[in-house]
């Protein structure tokens, strides 16, 4: 008894039932309304957020794509597929998707924070150093960003100690 003039509160309504983990009405419903409406990008948004909450990463990064399809610019778009892509363990592609999503919208500290930590795991300090900082700047409460700094500086002089001490013994 779904009314597409209502789209929505079908969209609301399905992302209600995700976020009680009422997976399978909710997605359901959200298709219901893509249906419906194709056009309307929260539809999309929802459905992928479902997809993740249900650990079904390659239909939510699927769902994702076809919302940026239709707005390229949407930044919560590009931050979920990349969450899509970690819950894939594919670092890069997550990487790349949330430097999107930073690129459109550079003042979240969240994202900027993931960027950082997925920098810091590819081995890339200098830029996980440059995103965390942002984060921070942006909003200095982040504790989460504070730490991952922390512990890439530590990481950071742990490899230079290893790399000094694998020098000395050659």
């Amino acid at each position: 008894n779904y009314n597409p003039d209502n789209i929505e509160v079908m969209i609301n309504l399905g992302a209600l039932l995700g976020k009680t983990h009422r997976t399978v009405e909710a997605a359901e419903i959200l298709k219901k309304a893509i249906e419906f409406k194709p056009e309307v990008i929260s539809g999309y948004v929802n459905l992928g957020n479902v997809y993740l909450v249900s650990k079904e990463y390659i239909k939510a990064a699927e769902t994702y794509k076809r919302g940026i399809v239709l707005q390229p610019d949407n930044a919560n778009c590009w931050a979920s597929l990349g969450d899509a892509y970690l819950g894939q363990k594919k670092n890069q592609e997550a990487i790349g998707a949330l430097e999107q999503a930073v690129k459109i919208e550079e003042n979240n500290a969240g994202w900027l924070n993931r960027l950082g930590a997925l920098y810091a795991m590819a081995g890339e300090y200098d830029k996980a150093k440059s995103a965390l900082n942002k984060a921070i700047a942006v909003d200095p409460q982040l504790e989460v960003a504070k730490n991952n700094l922390m512990k890439l500086e530590r990481d950071k002089n742990a490899e230079v100690m290893r790399n000094n001490e694998k020098r000395r013994k050659n």
